[in-house]
Order: structure tokens, then sequence, then C-alpha cells
């Protein structure tokens, strides 16, 4: 049911059943219209309809990987350090701004290996961009003590608001033994932080979706450990068909 614009009645003006339908009994009905919603997890293009009058987007970038952890022999340790999250942005948009057809990119988890890792990547919506977080940096064990910087959270912009993701928690290992601080970075409103759910040699644990960043890993007395992939992004778009 299509919104028509709330007329503006004169004295003397004759009232008939088709005016007060449209304004009355099809606004109302226009205004109870759910709106529809997208969920994009790739990227891919949204089309509009003429019915439709406001958008609000909602864009999560890529989490980052978390590092990874060398082999350590005995009396040795290694602590890599947590992937940042991705940041959000969210935006109001007037049909009449959006083009018939608009193309968006769902940014992609950043990818876990033998080393640092990867950064994720932004996702973007017209003037929309969320950032992906950055990637830590691994640690080569030791049986001493040892801190490594963790991985930054994406930022922003474009968006009515704009919010930058959590960083990554600090690789750390105090005289051989491992500190469990190296999460991974949440990403606002998406997927929270992660921590390292091991108390043995292990992987990083996967950022949560969507935006997350991965824990890093851990090893101690044991062969290395690979970073794991970050959460990927992902846009939402809510359309609505009054107002």
């Amino acid at each position: 049911m299509s919104w028509t614009a709330p007329r503006t009645w004169v004295a003397g003006e004759i009232v008939t059943a088709a005016l007060l339908n449209a304004q009355i009994r099809d606004n109302e009905l226009a205004l109870a219209t759910v709106p529809t919603v997208t969920v994009a997890t790739t990227s891919s293009s949204f089309s509009k309809t003429a019915d439709m009058k406001w958008h609000v987007v909602e864009c999560w970038g890529g989490g980052a990987s978390g590092s990874s952890a060398g082999t350590a022999t005995a009396g040795q340790a290694a602590m890599g350090a947590g992937g940042g999250g991705a940041g959000y942005c969210k935006k109001l948009y007037a049909s009449s701004a959006l083009s018939s057809s608009e193309s968006f990119t769902i940014g992609v988890g950043g990818s876990g290996n033998g080393g640092a890792g990867n950064s994720g990547t932004a996702s973007t919506f017209k003037s929309l961009s969320s950032g992906g977080g950055a990637n830590g940096v691994s640690m080569a064990a030791t049986s001493g003590s040892t801190i490594v910087a963790a991985g930054t959270g994406g930022s922003a912009s474009g968006g009515d608001v704009n919010l930058t993701g959590d960083d990554g928690g600090k690789g750390q290992v105090i005289t051989g033994l491992g500190v469990w601080i190296n999460n991974g970075g949440g990403s606002p409103c998406g997927g929270g932080m992660t921590l390292l759910q091991a108390s043995s040699p292990s992987v990083g644990t996967a950022g949560k979706f969507p935006g997350g960043g991965s824990s890093g890993s851990y090893a101690s007395n044991s062969a290395g450990m690979n970073g794991t992939t970050g959460a990927g992004g992902q846009v939402i778009i809510y359309s609505y068909f009054a107002g």
C-alpha cells in the first residue's frame, strides 16, 4: 500500500469516500506496513522499489585474524596477539538519495597463517565505509618475558553513527608462562570480544560474526600454532514505505 501526501483541506470542500480512503485508510495501512529487511554477507547490489521512502543502512567490516605462536620447547611459551575488531556505521537515507540499484562491498575476515596473519577488509555502501580490523604481531617462543602488539580496531566513516572496533589483546609471556590477554577485538553492535578458549596449546578462537577479530594462538612445549581467520562483515538495509 503506497503513501499519499497529506491533503490540505479547504473550507466548503466536498469530502468523498475516495479522499477519505486515500487520506486515512490507505495511509494508516501504509504506516502499518512492515519494513523489508535485506541482510547481505557477500558483495552484491540493492534495488529499491518505487513505494520505498526511507532506508536505514548498517555496515560492519571484516575482523582481523589472530597472530600465530611459534614452536616452543620445554620451559618455553608463545602467545600470538589478538586481531582488531571491525568498524561499524549506520545511516538514514531518503529513498530519493539512492540510485535505483546501489552496489555494495562486504568486507572479509583476515586469514590466519603461520605468521602475523592478515587484516580484515572494509564494507562499503554509498557514502558508508566500515574498515576492517588490523592484525597484530606473532610471537616466537621464549623462556623469558616478552610482549607483542595487538591489532587495532577498524575505523568507520560516512554514517550518522560511526564507531571504531575494539583493539585486540597483546600477546605476553612472563618467565616462560603464557598470559591470557590475547583476546580478539569486538565490532560495535556486532560480534563481541573473543577469548582464547584453551588451557593447552591451541590455534586462536575464531572471531564472532559480524566483524569480530580472532584471538591469538598459544604454544607451550609444542609445535607452533597458526592464527585463525577473523569474522566476515555484513550489510543490513531496513526499507520503510511511509513517512
